[in-house]
């Protein structure tokens, strides 16, 4: 939704951020050129988060035979004591996983530190994983972070197994001290909680006189992940402690970033802090894969949440007015009564559901809109939509019946009277009161595209495919629902889309 490198070049997957004393954004990625395996970090640089221009990938994949001759995994960026840039990435991923170091002094031009060996190997022993006793073939010890303690002190955290408990509940974050550059000194597990199979891509951070950590890790990988008021989770999930040491904890419903019903669209979130504000960035999983919108981090009740970030404003083009509305139908029935007045629709459908949809405006949205259920079921926003009979598109809805909110695929259906639900993307428990507005605030472009509610990101979803039409949509579903629009905005196409 953000950036997307050339296919032809590079496939772009876990992504990480330095931003340089001119302010200028580096863009780094774990990168796959055509027919490889990932031996490459792509990297663009941006003024604005929103516009980026390509640099030059650079090589971390060894030559055959090294000990990172392998394909490699995710690294990110840090400034030494010495005012040099420092690289770390993963060699032998998936083999016998170990960390490795590049230097730069532009952040251009790296040169690889460990071509002969690694700098942090793994630890085969306890209260590691041994050898003898890996539960799965990767051995996990990959995605260094490097940053400094409380006291000032360089420290690395890193994706790892601890050798006791359930095959899939062992994962933990490795800890080092740096006692320089080339001391690498592994220390006992910062955080292990006994529930997850996996803690990929992990940082550790201060925010909101806290300490938290966070990290990547999906339901397929053995153990499921249901986080309170979601099913079958993937994503970024955090922990927190009052103590940099731990013990780290959080709550059931920790899921900071991602998807649940089984799907693996937003990964990898990850924290920087940009102008006074900590933003989070991420990249969505599905094909093509490409770097997503930065949000704000903030603190919700005893955990994490994300907020809309207003440098978003920079892509957008064009302010839109909604009109021309008609509502979906075949034949003399309607299934619902629709009127609007500027910017209020009213919708009442007393069975069934029924759409009604603007005119063509654009491809690419930013729209708010509030949503008030008057009585019955459920009702929403939809985009993509065109104004045809056989309407289709894709659909947020607040459901007051069940307690719930979607997103899903719909359709117009010629033989039935009204829209039909042909996939259910993603689902949140959440109650929803009747007779209470809800601001929601939808962005989509290209195939990628966000829900936020009363200003929290709900949904971050990758659609199957291109939605075929460039109309809004008011829907309700057994109910009468009033819908006020607040503003809407044409945004910059993605390029390479």
């Amino acid at each position: 939704m953000n950036f997307l490198p050339d296919p032809d070049l590079l496939e772009l997957w876990d992504t990480w951020v330095y931003i340089a004393d001119a302010g200028d954004i580096h863009l780094f990625y774990l990168a796959n050129k055509p027919g490889g395996a990932w031996g490459y970090a792509g990297h663009a640089v941006s003024t604005d988060w929103l516009h980026w221009t390509d640099l030059p990938e650079i090589r971390l994949r060894g030559d055959d035979g090294a000990w990172d001759g392998g394909p490699c995994g995710t690294g990110m960026v840090f400034r030494y004591d010495d005012g040099r840039y420092y690289m770390t990435y993963t060699g032998a991923l998936s083999t016998n996983e170990a960390s490795g170091l590049l230097v730069s002094s532009d952040l251009i031009t790296w040169e690889k530190l460990t071509p002969d060996r690694p700098l942090w190997p793994r630890m085969a022993e306890l209260p590691y994983e041994r050898g003898s006793q890996r539960v799965a073939q990767s051995p996990a010890w990959r995605d260094a972070f490097v940053t400094r303690n409380p006291a000032g002190e360089w420290e690395a955290v890193c994706s790892a197994r601890v050798d006791k408990g359930p095959a899939a509940c062992r994962a933990c974050l490795a800890r080092c001290r740096l006692n320089g550059l080339s001391d690498w000194q592994t220390l006992g597990p910062v955080a292990h909680t006994g529930r997850y199979s996996s803690m990929e891509v992990p940082e550790i951070f201060e925010f909101d006189g806290r300490f938290w950590v966070i990290f990547s890790t999906g339901s397929m990988w053995g153990s499921r992940l249901d986080t309170g008021d979601r099913l079958a989770t993937t994503g970024t999930y955090y922990l927190n402690s009052e103590s940099w040491d731990g013990p780290y904890s959080g709550p059931k419903n920790n899921l900071l970033l991602g998807a649940g019903s089984g799907r693996m669209d937003g990964y990898v979130a990850r924290v920087v802090e940009y102008q006074g504000e900590h933003l989070v960035y991420h990249h969505y999983a599905g094909k093509p894969t490409a770097m997503g919108l930065p949000k704000k981090l903030v603190r919700h009740g005893d955990g994490l949440a994300l907020a809309p970030w207003n440098g978003l404003t920079a892509l957008r083009m064009r302010p839109i007015d909604l009109y021309d509305w008609r509502a979906l139908t075949f034949g003399a029935a309607v299934a619902g009564r629709w009127s609007a007045d500027g910017p209020v629709v009213q919708g009442h459908c007393k069975v069934g559901s029924d759409a009604f949809v603007s005119a063509p405006i654009a491809a690419n949205v930013d729209l708010q809109a509030s949503v008030t259920i008057l009585r019955g079921r459920e009702a929403g926003i939809g985009v993509g939509f065109t104004q045809d009979a056989r309407s289709s598109g894709t659909a947020f809805m607040m459901d007051a019946g069940n307690g719930r909110i979607t997103v899903s695929q719909m359709d117009r259906w010629e033989h039935g009277n009204g829209l039909r639900t042909i996939e259910l993307l993603d689902v949140v428990s959440r109650k929803i009161r009747r007779n209470q507005a809800y601001r929601l605030r939808l962005l989509l472009r290209h195939r990628y595209v966000e829900l936020f509610l009363d200003g929290l990101l709900v949904f971050s979803t990758v659609l199957s495919t291109v939605l075929p039409g460039q109309s809004v949509a008011c829907v309700v579903e057994s109910a009468s629902a009033q819908f006020e629009f607040h503003s809407c905005h044409e945004l910059e196409p993605l390029a390479r889309a």
